[in-house]
């Protein structure tokens, strides 16, 4: 006799995928919602135990903790500051070589056209449709993927 529907049982393995994946759900949805409190929460447990090494090493220098605690927070602030100038004026020269990348960009494509003319024998109206097909499906996968 064969098990009905309201006989059969769904394998352990199944039930633990399942209740595994509503928990990774859940858990998204938590995270989600609660943002504004765990993020900082995040970032300060992540400092804490990337500075915590430093703080002991000047314990045992014989560096007061609260000190310590105090130096490697401006230590570390000093830090992130050099690294967002240092970000900043990197910026700032790539936003200048903008125009001359483009003009490279430009005479790059142009020569691949013409060699796919000259080798495939394909037209660069061709090419330009290719391209621009694959652009717009590219942008409307991103969209999907990016919700």
């Amino acid at each position: 006799m064969e098990p009905t529907a309201s006989t059969r049982t769904i394998p352990p393995l199944v039930q633990r995928l399942s209740l595994i994946m509503v928990g990774l759900v859940a858990l998204t949805y938590a995270l989600y919602y609660t943002q504004t409190l765990v993020l900082p929460l995040i970032f300060s447990l992540l400092l804490v135990i990337l500075l915590d090494p430093l703080v002991k090493m000047q314990s045992r220098w014989g560096i007061n903790r609260i000190v310590g605690i105090s130096l490697s927070v401006a230590v570390a602030m000093v830090a992130l500051a050099a690294l967002g100038y240092f970000i900043a004026t990197q910026g700032a020269h790539f936003s200048e070589a903008v125009p001359q990348l483009e003009s490279k960009f430009k005479g790059m494509v142009e020569e691949v056209q013409q060699w796919l003319h000259q080798t495939a024998n394909v037209k660069p109206a061709q090419i330009n449709t290719a391209v621009d097909q694959a652009k717009d499906k590219g942008l409307a996968l991103g969209g999907m993927i990016l919700g």
